[in-house]
């Protein structure tokens, strides 16, 4: 099991405090949320925030941090395996989209395609289908 002790959502939602950002997939939503006077911006996957507010920087720095705290707290196994089960590869038996989110880790499609075959076991054996 992969050591998850740092906190992600605590350290994202402290910054979407800071810059008074929000998600909103509505407009109910939005006017819910908003504050008067300020004008706001759609930045990505619904998040909005105030004009100019620089959050990308400082959501960077959240998933950089995360990075270090996995390496220096779990086995390069248990963070290649943790990967393969959430983007589900046994079941379509193709791992690009971990060889993807692990490039961040400096971990390559050689090192996750030398897992494969033990993961892969792994889930044949416990019905992971």
């Amino acid at each position: 099991m992969i050591v998850k002790n740092f906190s992600v959502e605590t350290a994202q939602a402290a910054v979407f405090d800071k810059y008074g950002a929000f998600f909103a997939f509505s407009n109910n939503q939005f006017n819910e949320q908003k504050k008067e006077g300020v004008i706001y911006e759609g930045l990505a996957s619904g998040m909005v925030a105030p004009v100019g507010a620089d959050i990308f920087k400082e959501l960077e720095k959240i998933q950089q941090e995360k990075i270090a705290f996995e390496l220096a707290n779990n086995s390069l196994k248990i963070i290649i395996w943790d990967s393969l089960a959430n983007y589900e590869c046994q079941i379509t038996s193709n791992c690009d989209d971990a060889v993807e989110a692990l490039e961040q880790y400096g971990i390559n499609r050689e090192m996750i395609a030398k897992e494969w075959p033990a993961y892969f076991q792994h889930c044949v054996e416990n019905d992971y289908f």
